[in-house]
C-alpha cells in the first residue's frame, strides 16, 4: 500500500453546521463518535425487538410490546 494511501486512511473528515462557538473542533470527533454509537444502539434495538414494526404508536403500546417480546423470549429459551 502507497504512504499517501495509509495517511489518507487515518483520517476522519466531519462536515458539520454546528459553529465552533457552541462546540469546539476538538470535540467533533468525540460527538460523532458518541453518535454513531446510539445509532448503533438504535439499530440493534431495531432487529432485535422488531421495533421497525412499531411505526406511529403511543409510548404505552411501545412498552408493552418490548415487554411482551422480551418476556416471549425468556419463555422460548
Amino acid at each position: 500500500m502507497k504512504d499517501k494511501s495509509k495517511r489518507l486512511m487515518s483520517m476522519n473528515v466531519y462536515i458539520t453546521n454546528i459553529p465552533p462557538e457552541e462546540v469546539p473542533t476538538n470535540y467533533v470527533h468525540s460527538l460523532y463518535s458518541l453518535r454513531w454509537q446510539v445509532e448503533i444502539l438504535f439499530k440493534t434495538w431495531k432487529s432485535f425487538f422488531e421495533i421497525d414494526e412499531c411505526k406511529d404508536i403511543k409510548k404505552e403500546r411501545l412498552e408493552c410490546h418490548l415487554a411482551l417480546f422480551i418476556l416471549r423470549n425468556r419463555m422460548t429459551k
